[in-house]
């Protein structure tokens, strides 16, 4: 299945209580927000209230763990990274999170409803204590964002692309071509990086930098050489689709030879 990465900003408070449920519950954040979403329908996730963006002197700090400041602190606005399909909003994301913590908590329950013909109707998010409660009532905390203007459907910038409802009636034939496109442009990629096995293998560091896509003459840094071949080994390792032994062999060889810095 295609998935897209999203960085998600947020609050530091929501930030660190997603991820001690996740923690907790032994699942990545995806799952959270995963679970979430299939759940309920789109525009009944869309009437919950956004927790929203971290506020502008909300920051948090991480260790750089690579690359040529590896060990020093960084200050950065506050963030949850994520796997999902794609054509999500960060708004739709944080509102799944946020459903899973008041679930978790439970600041909210699920309803299920059965329609007159007897098949299992969606899950409704209602307030605790509340079946037929307004989904945008008062949870006890379950806004973490708090009040946004009193229009938890507003839209934020750029940040929440939520379709008005009744606008997708082409939106599984939109995304099916979209997804054939981007099929077809990744397979170009990798026909593109599916360099062909020198036959002697390497002797020499024009041959690694041949293998590694580098232009000849070229001096790539360790972080550039470390990034450069986490790439083309997702490509060539023998496990993957497009896998080769050759090639992930020449792609090691091409490393230690860069790295050893051999003429």
């Amino acid at each position: 299945m295609l998935t897209q990465r999203y960085t998600v900003p947020c609050a530091t408070a929501f930030a660190l209580e997603v991820r001690e449920v996740a923690r907790r519950r032994g699942v990545a954040v995806a799952d959270l927000a995963r679970a979430a979403l299939l759940t309920l329908p789109p525009a009944t996730l869309a009437r919950l209230p956004d927790p929203g963006p971290p506020a502008a002197d909300d920051m948090e700090t991480v260790i750089l763990r690579s690359g040529p400041a590896a060990g020093q602190s960084w200050h950065r606005r506050p963030r949850l990274q994520v796997r999902l399909a794609p054509g999500l909003s960060a708004a739709t994301i944080r509102r799944a999170l946020a459903l899973a913590l008041d679930l978790d908590g439970g600041r909210r329950t699920l309803a299920l409803a059965e329609p007159a013909g007897g098949a299992p109707g969606p899950a409704a998010a209602t307030s605790s204590g509340d079946i037929n409660g307004d989904i945008n009532g008062d949870t006890n905390g379950g806004d973490q964002g708090g009040d946004q203007g009193g229009d938890d459907n507003a839209p934020q910038g750029s940040d929440d692309n939520t379709p008005p409802q009744g606008s997708d009636d082409n939106a599984p034939a939109a995304a099916l071509s979209a997804l054939k496109d981007e099929l077809e442009r990744l397979h170009a990629i990798v026909a593109v990086l599916a360099f062909e096995p020198l036959p002697g293998g390497i002797l020499c560091r024009a041959d690694a930098l041949h293998v590694m896509g580098f232009p000849p003459g070229a001096i790539p840094d360790e972080r550039t050489m470390r990034a450069r071949f986490r790439m083309l080994a997702t490509i060539h390792h023998p496990d993957g689709p497009y896998g080769s032994h050759r090639r992930m062999s020449q792609l090691n060889q091409a490393m230690q030879v860069l790295r050893a810095g051999l003429p």
